[in-house]
């Protein structure tokens, strides 16, 4: 029996929901300011290559904006994308009933990474933090709660119909048929 209850737990999709509200901005503002780290060294790469040779100011001005595009465009958002995964994970885990599910659906929605994967051990947690999901880890060692649905049947039968087979293997055939044509037609 989980001897871990808690007064008012959350569905899995009213979590993973939002998770998806938290995590979105990070992500853009992550991967649009990869963009906009690129450009630069792209333009220094263009330069040194290609262009006359650099002299001291222009060579310190493109460091500079390569550093600040870094710092801003991907430094930034990763630290605020790790801190908010942390902070939701967190907080969805303490307030979901089947953690096994939400750890499924979370790696599966890419909205935490996988356990024990480089991006898992690249989070930037706080010893707070760290503590917290050690204390949360003794969910997992009890197994999810089936609940049966008295609702649903024991023994559903799936059926495929064969006139919609059927119609569709025609029109395949048919577009093959006019694809033939057009390509045959084209090539005399």
């Amino acid at each position: 029996m989980n001897t871990y209850q808690k007064a008012s737990l959350i569905s899995v999709d009213e979590a993973i929901t939002k998770g998806r509200q938290m995590l979105l901005l990070p992500r853009i503002v992550m991967v649009v300011g990869l963009v906009f780290f690129l450009f630069p060294m792209a333009l220094i790469f263009i330069g040194v290559f290609e262009g006359p040779p650099f002299t001291t100011n222009v060579w310190l001005v493109c460091t500079g904006v390569t550093v600040f595009c870094f710092v801003v465009f991907c430094y930034l958002p990763y630290l605020f994308w790790s801190k908010r995964t942390t902070r939701w994970k967190l907080w969805a885990f303490d307030n979901v009933d089947d953690v096994h599910e939400l750890k499924i659906m979370a790696t599966g929605a890419h909205l935490c990474p996988a356990y024990s994967t480089v991006m898992d051990k690249l989070q930037i947690q706080s010893a707070e933090e760290r503590e917290q999901w050690r204390n949360l880890q003794d969910r997992f060692n009890f197994r999810s709660a089936f609940k049966d649905d008295p609702e649903i049947p024991a023994r559903t039968e799936v059926f495929y119909s064969k006139l919609h087979l059927t119609i569709q293997i025609l029109f395949a055939l048919l577009f093959v048929a006019i694809g033939s044509v057009i390509e045959f037609d084209r090539k005399a």
